[in-house]
């Protein structure tokens, strides 16, 4: 009964509206909305565990409490991405395609980081991957194409402890503006032709002052990101009147698409959980705003994926 109350007093403060507090975990003080620190987002990250909890126990003002965090007005965690529809990745594509989001002396290299990242940009979609995943991704752990195999590109990930066998990436070859397989390989052959090494990554960076590729880094990759949004017109700053951010597109948003898409075509929750390599059912679901977007965009059963 004690842990019940602090856990409804706990999510309580977390859902409130306030202006200045005591941060009950830096101790220190913060000004309009709270700064989340690792252990509340922790606390976020359970709170539909808690929300059932609530329910099966009885405890109606702990299940309310909990479900209330996801509303941005109760507090949405600022590291929930707004959902790109398909519409925005079309409009990102086609900024890229027409090299219209930087500008440099060097129109080679220009060209190059556009092709760059709008591999990276199809290749995080249909992967479903994580942003520290991006660097990962070699050109040894491709997967020899079988006659039998659908067109496209199957790529191995390193093992890990959730994904022992290490976590298969397929990326359809759709011929269309939303091609990752495309993509990559115009960007390889661009590299190719400048002379350029990869260092057998798949989509290492592109350093236009060194005019050389490297590995990626977390600060460059968001900061390529937020040009690509400003490029749109995606303001990801804008601040609503109570103080929450508004159209908070995020890097890591790019994870959610494929499966928001399979959960519109009717895909079971296990299959949406294997498409993103989710270790549990809670995590996959966490990712699941749906929107409307067009059926043509999607994972397809013909591709292997089920």
């Amino acid at each position: 009964a004690d842990l019940q109350a602090v856990a409804e007093t706990f999510l309580r403060w977390l859902a409130s509206d306030v202006e200045a507090e005591h941060h009950l975990v830096t101790g220190t003080k913060t000004k309009g909305r709270r700064h989340q620190t690792k252990a509340i987002k922790n606390l976020y990250t359970y709170r539909g565990a808690l929300a059932q909890w609530g329910l099966d126990h009885g405890r109606v003002v702990l299940t309310e409490t909990a479900r209330a965090i996801r509303s941005p007005r109760a507090g949405e965690a600022p590291d929930h991405s707004s959902v790109f529809t398909v519409d925005h990745l079309a409009d990102l594509a086609h900024a890229l395609w027409a090299c219209e989001v930087l500008d440099g002396s060097d129109a080679a290299l220009v060209e190059l980081w556009h092709q760059r990242e709008l591999a990276t940009l199809l290749t995080s979609v249909w992967g479903s991957l994580r942003v520290g995943e991006r660097g990962k991704l070699e050109d040894k752990l491709i997967v020899p194409h079988e006659p039998s195999d659908p067109p496209g590109l199957t790529i191995r990930m390193v093992r890990t402890k959730a994904h022992p066998q290490g976590r298969v990436l397929y990326l359809p070859e759709r011929g269309d503006l939303f091609c990752a397989v495309t993509a990559i390989s115009q960007f390889h052959h661009t590299a190719e032709a400048m002379g350029l090494d990869r260092g057998g990554l798949i989509l290492p960076a592109v350093d236009m002052s060194a005019r050389e590729l490297r590995p990626p880094v977390y600060a460059s990759e968001r900061e390529n990101f937020h040009r690509l949004l400003e490029a749109i017109g995606l303001n990801n700053s804008s601040v609503a009147g109570d103080g929450i951010i508004a159209n908070a597109f995020r890097l890591h948003g790019l994870r959610a698409v494929l499966s928001n898409r399979a959960d519109a075509a009717g895909w079971s929750p296990e299959e949406r959980r294997r498409l993103g390599g989710w270790t549990t059912q809670t995590s996959a679901d966490r990712y699941l705003r749906p929107t409307p977007q067009p059926w043509s965009f999607g994972p397809s059963r013909a591709d292997g994926r089920s």
